[in-house]
């Protein structure tokens, strides 16, 4: 009985069609790994934003009642670049700026406003982080330097809870 070797031809269409049928297998791993990794990005990413809003609140008196932006402004407020770093994926920067204005139009003869702040971090397909607050206007330092009711701030605006704290 004589053999014949295999013929180069015959081991590639052997190797393809391992190659196609391990393709399901290896595809479904490969693309959760990409959808794992972009959810980690975007949950770093409300954090920051997290923090750029808590930053805003704690400098909330650079504003003056008054001129306080009623619509959003095509220059953004604060600019800066954000540092992400995940383990086995490296660092990630991405420019981050927001937007801080009022919902009102018109003049709001109230002492409570509702703002806004959005934190955009920009992309092609990326919208803001929205956080909306309260800041109530308080008095204004007195002649002899007392405060008043405005409980330290030495501005005339202050934010605050929606029950009231």
């Amino acid at each position: 009985m004589h053999r014949r070797p295999f013929v180069l031809i015959e081991v590639f269409i052997a190797i393809a069609l391992l190659a196609v049928c391990a393709f399901p297998l290896i595809r479904y791993p490969l693309f959760a790994y990409e959808k794992q990794k972009n959810h980690l990005v975007a949950m770093e990413l409300q954090r920051h934003a997290e923090l750029i809003f808590y930053d805003v609140l704690k400098h909330i008196d650079e504003f003056s009642w008054e001129t306080f932006p009623r619509q959003k402004k095509e220059n953004p407020e604060r600019v800066e670049e954000v540092t992400i770093s995940i383990p086995f994926m490296g660092k990630i920067k991405r420019a981050s700026h927001c937007h801080i204005y009022n919902a009102h139009q018109k003049d709001h003869p109230h002492d409570v406003r509702h703002l806004h702040c959005d934190v955009c971090f920009p992309e092609k397909d990326c919208n803001p982080y929205k956080f909306v607050f309260f800041a109530k206007k308080v008095a204004e330092k007195s002649k002899d330097g007392d405060l008043g009711d405005d409980e330290g701030s030495p501005s005339d605006i202050q934010a605050f809870c929606e029950n009231g704290g």
